[in-house]
């Protein structure tokens, strides 16, 4: 009996002496807290722990050899993770993505209250990507973003859209053919298909978004009057002219004047 205990406690010795001797080449940085601030101490290696610390922690990993291995957790989507190798991101919706007051798939989507929300773009809104689900407020939704999902992408038109034609952002997430109209609007790709009119789902390929100022038409002319108040109409239509194509190239875009 005096034998196996014996034995025991020299097995125990042995594998606390491991350990002790393991800690002693351990480099993981750690921190040891005392009772406030000021005597905080910090330690880059485990040698350099005052050596009772370091038979606490030979005593620790002793204890560790011996507790069964953690089970392997699941790895799930957009989890604790800074990528997303398939462009598609998961946001909460601000409000309902539908049309005409029904539920609807494949709206464009734009940054909501923050940068994990997702609301309806504008016509005139920077567009992020497809919302490929129909959430209502409060729900999460994918969403394929623009330049980052690989593959073609689904929209709705506002109204007929030709196959081959670009396609610009328009109100309420919809998507429309090149603008008439003066303001602002983004391109964000090229159908493959045509759309019927309005409320029909289409196939097309996606770009990065676009910026595109359309300008109402130019206002001054080639061919101004020799009297003083026609010299003086056309420099005030001029400068008018100028100042909303400088207004339109403020920032990077394509511009159209109507």
């Amino acid at each position: 009996m005096h034998f196996f205990i014996v034995l025991l406690l020299s097995v125990l010795a042995a594998l606390l002496a491991t350990a002790f001797v393991v800690t002693w080449a351990k480099g993981f940085s750690f921190r040891e807290t005392r009772h406030n601030a000021a005597n905080r101490r910090s330690y880059t290696l485990a040698r350099d722990l005052p050596w009772p610390q370091r038979l606490r922690l030979s005593c620790s990993l002793l204890v560790v050899q011996f507790l069964p291995p953690r089970e392997q957790g699941l790895v799930l989507a957009n989890f604790n993770s800074a990528e997303h190798l398939n462009g598609k991101i998961t946001y909460t919706a601000d409000a309902a993505f539908t049309y005409t007051g029904l539920s609807q798939r494949f709206l464009i989507a734009k940054i909501g209250t923050d940068d994990y929300h997702i609301n309806l773009a504008g016509a005139a809104d920077e567009p992020i990507g497809v919302c490929t689900d129909a959430p209502v407020a409060g729900e999460q939704a994918s969403v394929d973003v623009f330049g980052a999902a690989p593959g073609t992408k689904r929209g709705i038109a506002s109204a007929a859209i030709a196959a081959g034609a670009d396609v610009y952002t328009a109100a309420g997430g919809l998507l429309q053919s090149e603008p008439g109209a003066a303001g602002t609007y983004w391109l964000v790709g090229r159908a493959l298909h045509a759309a019927v009119g309005a409320g029909d789902d289409f196939e097309f390929t996606s770009v990065k978004p676009i910026k595109l100022v359309v300008i109402a038409a130019l206002t001054s002319s080639q061919n101004a009057t020799d009297t003083l108040l026609g010299l003086q109409a056309s420099y005030n239509a001029l400068q008018a002219d100028v100042a909303a194509i400088a207004g339109a190239l403020a920032s990077p875009a394509l511009v159209k004047v109507i």
